[in-house]
């Protein structure tokens, strides 16, 4: 696997505060993805889907499943290395703070964020925010208490997350946006990585993938599309323990706007 990286998931908040330009998060220590911002170039909306668990592995291995996606890595790509361990919630609360696993202390979905994030600098500005995901996951129960739109999909579904954010999109237009799709990572766990389900989930993340994008371009999002882990197979089911598998820690970034 190819995954020559000088990006972490720290270099996020900062590079999403660049392009809203606003000031990045106090406890912020990543740096601005500069080729990124530099194509997105500065507006006032920015969203950033996450598809949880498309790890670079994964793609390159089901990258004929993946045609919307695909379509956006072929003008735009880098590689990012998610931080350790590499978990959802810490990932995400990476995310949007820029801070270490150590400085933002999440390590549970159930754990409140305690350091400044770009949700709060947003709110500093008069400026708008929207978190969309399942009822029970980390966007859903860490990060939406945070936002002023709160899109929580109770069936927990990602068909339900895409209807939620495509509402929230048109008739809210917030600054910033953030949206988990899930199924991938939930596939894996149950089935693992080599059968029809994770085929079947992983085509299903790049049509709603395909339907967000469009809302979003749209109403003239900047668009941020990566993932906050891999995972590998370990048994019969994918797992993610995120300290020694590079499957684990490598995952693709790549962006879209109306412009490119």
């Amino acid at each position: 696997m190819n995954t020559t990286t000088q990006y972490t998931m720290l270099d996020i908040a900062p590079t999403v505060s660049r392009i809203l330009q606003v000031r990045p998060p106090a406890n912020s220590s990543g740096a601005v993805i500069e080729e990124i911002q530099s194509k997105l170039g500065v507006t006032d909306r920015v969203g950033l889907v996450v598809i949880d668990a498309f790890g670079v592995s994964t793609w390159q291995r089901y990258k004929h499943l993946t045609f919307n996606f695909n379509l956006l890595a072929d003008k735009n790509m880098v590689y990012i290395q998610s931080v350790l361990p590499a978990k959802t919630p810490v990932n995400f609360a990476t995310m949007v703070t820029g801070a270490e696993p150590e400085v933002h202390n999440i390590k549970s979905r159930t754990d409140t964020l305690k350091v400044e994030t770009i949700f709060h600098v947003l709110s500093e500005k008069k400026m708008k925010s929207a978190a969309i995901g399942w009822e029970a996951s980390t966007v859903g129960i860490l990060l939406s208490p945070l936002a002023d739109y709160k899109g929580i999909a109770s069936s927990n579904t990602d068909e339900e997350v895409v209807k939620l954010a495509t509402e929230i999109a048109k008739e809210n237009r917030p600054n910033f946006l953030i949206l988990q799709l899930l199924e991938v990572d939930s596939t894996g766990h149950k089935f693992g990585l080599e059968g029809e389900e994770i085929k079947e989930a992983i085509l299903s993340a790049d049509k709603h993938l395909g339907e967000i994008l469009s809302t979003l371009l749209g109403e003239r999002y900047a668009v941020l599309v990566l993932a906050d882990h891999g995972a590998h197979q370990e048994g019969v089911k994918a797992t993610h323990n995120g300290y020694s598998s590079q499957e684990d820690i490598f995952v693709p970034l790549t962006i879209a706007s109306q412009d490119l």
